[in-house]
C-alpha cells in the first residue's frame, strides 16, 4: 500500500499540471489571436507594414489612391470584390476572385489588412465585405484599418481611439 503522502502529492501533481497544460494552451490560443486582431490602429498597420508576410489592400478609388496611400499598399477598388449589377451582394464569379487574390500576392500565410477610406459607415461596411470575402476564400489572417484613410490624407482613426499616422508614412505621387 502507497503512502498517503505520496497519492496526495501525485494528485496535486496532476492537478497543477494539468492546469499549467491549460494554461499553455491559453497562451498559445490568445498569442496566435493576438497576430491577427481584426481591428487595427494606424500604429499597428505603420509597424505591419515593413514586413513581407503583410499585404495592405487599399479598395479606395484609383484617384483616391494615386494622391496617397500607404507604403507597400495596393490598389484593390471596391467594386472588383463586388457581384453583377443585378445582384452586387452577391460574390464574384470564383475565377475573378482567384485572379485578383493571386494579382494581390496573397495567399495562406499573407496577413492581409485591407484600408478603406472611413468617410463614414458604408466605407467601414465596404472593407467589411471584402474582409468577409477574403474570410470566404480561406484566408485567416486579417484585418481593418480602423478609421480608414481620407482622400490624400494620412490614416487615421476618427473614431474614439484619436490616433494618427505619421504624415512621412503616406506615399504620394512623386
Amino acid at each position: 500500500m502507497k503512502h498517503p503522502i505520496v497519492t496526495q502529492l501525485k494528485h496535486r501533481f496532476k492537478h497543477h499540471f494539468f492546469h499549467f497544460a491549460g494554461l499553455l494552451g491559453l497562451l498559445a490560443v490568445t498569442s496566435a489571436a493576438a497576430a491577427s486582431e481584426p481591428l487595427l490602429g494606424a500604429t499597428d498597420v505603420q509597424a505591419l507594414s515593413a514586413s513581407s508576410e503583410v499585404r495592405i489592400i487599399d479598395i479606395r478609388a484609383p484617384k483616391d489612391y494615386s494622391k496617397g496611400h500607404l507604403p507597400q499598399a495596393v490598389n484593390a477598388p471596391y467594386g472588383q470584390w463586388r457581384g453583377p449589377a443585378s445582384n452586387p451582394g452577391q460574390l464574384p464569379e470564383l475565377k475573378a476572385l482567384t485572379a485578383l487574390i493571386q494579382n494581390l500576392g496573397l495567399d495562406a500565410n499573407t496577413h492581409a489588412v485591407v484600408v478603406s477610406s472611413g468617410a463614414n459607415d458604408t466605407d467601414f461596411g465596404a472593407a467589411a465585405r471584402v474582409y468577409w470575402t477574403l474570410k470566404v476564400l480561406g484566408l485567416n489572417n486579417l484585418s481593418i484599418l480602423n478609421g480608414g484613410v481620407a482622400p490624400g490624407q494620412p490614416p487615421s482613426c476618427r473614431s474614439r481611439l484619436k490616433c494618427r499616422l505619421l504624415p512621412r508614412a503616406i506615399s504620394s505621387p512623386a
